[in-house]
Order: structure tokens, then C-alpha cells, then sequence
């Protein structure tokens, strides 16, 4: 009787945690976010910060605006360049905040972040069971993916465009919160609790059937039940 409830609860553990383990389901999950304007919108002003970060726009305008007030520049050129540092600033980050844009609504960024997610389930799984060593973190009740490879796509564009500084962005890694919440502590717990279930029960499930066949009376019939 033991052993028959034990099998029971371990088909339902194994169950429970290959379709958490399962991929396919887990990218067929995540990957409509990718067209979620919500979604886009976050990535978009995440990306952009990082960019902008590394990007020293007011010290390009600077530099223009001391060049202008060299020697030799008509003053009111020089003039002209001081009274536009503002829209020119405005125009740079508005040139990067655009090209971010357009990369993230781009058909291009829903298949990086399909493979993206499709790579990152293993480490998924280690984040939520507190095992995680890769671009996926489990930090601050909160799950975090690196969209780094979205700066080096918005880069390439940037340079594109005429802004040749943008070669200068070094690699970076940028975390993106896709899951975060209080739970997020207990769901980790509740996750490891069904991974060891999953793997150890139907061995006690067996070894028990084993030992209650052993140690039955009449054994042909127990090994029948």
C-alpha cells in the first residue's frame, strides 16, 4: 500500500517537474513578450540608460562647443553653437533612444530574444534552485536576463548612422527583470523541494515495493498487487 502511494505521488512529481524543465513550453511562454509594447517600451528605456551611460554626449557637445570658441571661428558661429547645446544634446540621445527603438520592435529582436530564452532555460532552472552561474540571476526576489546583446546590435546602428564615438561602447551586461515579486523566495524553496522529489521518489517508491515483496508471506501475490 506504501508503495502504491508513493508511485502515485511520484508520477505526479516527475510530471510536474519535467514540464517545468521542458523548453519547448518555457520558449512558447516567453517568446510573445517579445511583441508586448509594455515589454518593448522597458527594454527600450533599459538599453537606452546603458547606451547613454557610455556615450558621453555632453562631452561631444562640449568639445564642439570649445572648438567653435577657438580662434579664428566667427563669433557669431561660435554664438549660434552655444545657443543650440540643448537641442543638439536633445537630438543625440533622441538619435539613440530611436535607434533602440527600432531595434527592439524589429522582427530581428523577437528571434534574439526566442534564442536568447531558449539558451538561457537551463540557467533559468539554476537561478530559481539558487544554483545560477550564468547571465540569469536570482537576486533580490527578482529574475534577472542580461540584454547585452541588444546594446551590441544598437551599436552597430548607432555607428551606421553617422555616430562613429558609438565604436567605443565596450561589451556590457545589462539586466532586464523579467520576473520579480515577494513569492519569488518561496517559489525558489517549493522548486528545489519538487526537483529532489521528483528525483529520489519513484527510487523509494521502488525500493519499498521491493522490500514489502520481500518481506510479504506470499510473495507471487504481492509482486501481483
Amino acid at each position: 500500500i506504501l508503495a502504491s502511494l508513493l508511485a502515485l505521488l511520484a508520477v505526479i512529481a516527475v510530471w510536474a517537474n519535467s514540464i517545468i524543465r521542458d523548453t519547448d513550453r518555457y520558449v512558447a511562454t516567453v517568446a510573445p513578450l517579445a511583441s508586448n509594447p509594455d515589454v518593448q517600451q522597458a527594454v527600450t528605456n533599459r538599453v537606452t540608460d546603458a547606451v547613454l551611460q557610455r556615450v558621453d554626449v555632453d562631452g561631444l557637445v562640449k568639445q564642439l562647443s570649445d572648438a567653435a570658441a577657438q580662434k579664428g571661428v566667427p563669433p557669431k558661429v561660435a554664438t549660434l553653437v552655444g545657443n543650440l547645446d540643448g537641442p543638439i544634446t536633445n537630438g543625440l540621445k533622441t538619435l539613440v533612444s530611436t535607434t533602440v527603438q527600432r531595434v527592439v520592435s524589429s522582427p530581428a529582436f523577437e528571434t534574439v530574444w526566442k534564442n536568447a530564452n531558449r539558451r538561457a532555460h537551463s540557467a533559468v532552472n539554476k537561478a530559481l534552485t539558487g544554483n545560477s552561474d550564468s547571465v540569469v540571476q536570482l537576486k533580490d526576489n527578482a529574475v534577472a536576463i542580461d540584454v547585452g546583446p541588444i546594446v551590441d546590435q544598437v551599436k552597430e546602428r548607432l555607428v551606421a548612422s553617422g555616430l562613429g564615438v558609438a565604436a567605443n561602447i565596450p561589451s556590457v551586461h545589462t539586466d532586464f527583470v523579467v520576473v520579480q515579486g515577494k513569492d519569488i523566495g518561496k517559489v525558489k524553496t517549493y522548486l528545489r523541494i519538487l526537483q529532489i522529489v521528483g528525483d529520489w521518489l519513484p527510487i523509494i517508491a521502488v525500493l519499498v515495493a521491493a522490500a514489502g515483496v520481500f518481506l510479504a508471506f506470499h510473495r507471487r501475490r504481492a509482486l501481483i498487487g
